[in-house]
């Protein structure tokens, strides 16, 4: 993922358009994020339902895109094929979740996301 600056200019039997071309700045195709971010842990468990999750930010040449966030996915282990989803934005790194199931175990991982891809989930 690299930005581009791209310049058209018309030119006929006559010659170059004597009009400046607009300056365009582009961008090669997003990959997938080089890594998810480092220390996801439960920061705070507030109550039965309610737990706050902090991590560290990562770097943004790491996302190669454009950088949409962060995604939390969690899933009580009782039921892995049900899981939640939360986006968080990119300049936010910590996000309470007010959902949980009273006495039952979750597991939870994070993401690096861009517009197209998401990184490996975390440890």
């Amino acid at each position: 993922f690299r930005p581009f600056v791209v310049q058209v200019r018309a030119v006929n039997a006559i010659g170059p358009s004597i009009l400046e071309p607009e300056i365009v700045k582009g961008y090669s195709g997003e990959a997938v994020p080089a890594s998810p971010p480092k220390n996801f842990q439960v920061e705070r468990v507030v109550n039965f339902s309610t737990v706050t999750f902090v991590w560290e930010p990562v770097p943004e040449s790491s996302v190669k895109g454009f950088f949409r966030g962060y995604e939390i996915e969690f899933w009580r282990d009782i039921l892995p094929a049900r899981k939640y989803r939360i986006v968080v934005p990119s300049n936010v790194t910590t996000k309470t979740i007010t959902t949980l199931a009273a006495n039952s175990n979750y597991t939870a991982v994070i993401r690096t996301k861009n517009r197209h891809h998401g990184s490996e989930p975390s440890p």
